[in-house]
């Protein structure tokens, strides 16, 4: 029988195409209110708006897997980190293994919050644009109501009820900084379908 994986995530419609390829089945499950997908192969049968917690095996049934790709640093909210919620958030989504069958897995892929983070209150739009307290206000204008977990393993240890085991854990922090010098590199480069891309975003006299 082939595997079932849920997918939770943006530019899921990737993920549910790498499924399909391999011979396996998919669900894809969105944050956003519209469910958008940019391959024509992925089809979306219906868009129901729910939250990210509370989902049980009567909803889509039982799974062998699940996948979250850059959706986790979005559950918890500035709000809730500042009530003291923050584990609470993670412990409910965690409860999503009541959907696995027996030996079930999940993947969760995140940013977090590194040793030498600076506190909420020195978050500061107007500092020196090379600060970290610029950096900081800066991501929570661009990503309001999302706040992101300190480190997942000193965390997951606190996270008790049906819920995971931690197996691994990988940083992934080296590999995104040469991404993002691989994205300068190509912006800063020429090119006409780029620029005419720019061009098309000029409004209009």
């Amino acid at each position: 029988m082939a595997a079932k994986s849920w997918i939770w995530v943006a530019a899921g419609d990737l993920f549910l195409n790498y499924l399909r390829e391999v011979g396996a089945k998919g669900i894809g499950l969105t944050l956003s209110q519209r469910a958008v997908c940019c391959l024509p192969s992925i089809r979306v049968q219906k868009s129901i708006s729910r939250t990210a917690v509370g989902v049980t095996p009567e909803d889509y049934g039982t799974f062998d897997a699940v996948a979250s790709v850059g959706a986790f640093e979005h559950f918890c909210s500035v709000e809730d980190y500042k009530a003291g919620r923050q584990d609470q958030v993670y412990r409910q989504f965690l409860k999503l293994s009541v959907i696995c069958f027996p030996g079930g897995r999940c993947f969760i892929q995140t940013m977090v919050f590194d040793q030498g983070m600076i506190d909420l209150d020195k978050f500061d739009i107007n500092a020196s644009k090379d600060s970290a307290e610029y950096l900081m206000a800066l991501a929570a204008n661009e990503f309001p109501g999302s706040w992101l977990p300190y480190g997942l393993r000193s965390r997951s240890s606190r996270m008790p009820g049906p819920t995971f085991t931690l197996v691994t854990h990988h940083s992934g922090k080296a590999d995104y900084i040469e991404t993002i010098k691989v994205w300068r590199r190509r912006l800063k480069r020429f090119g006409w379908q780029k620029y005419l891309a720019y061009l098309s975003l000029t409004p209009s006299l």
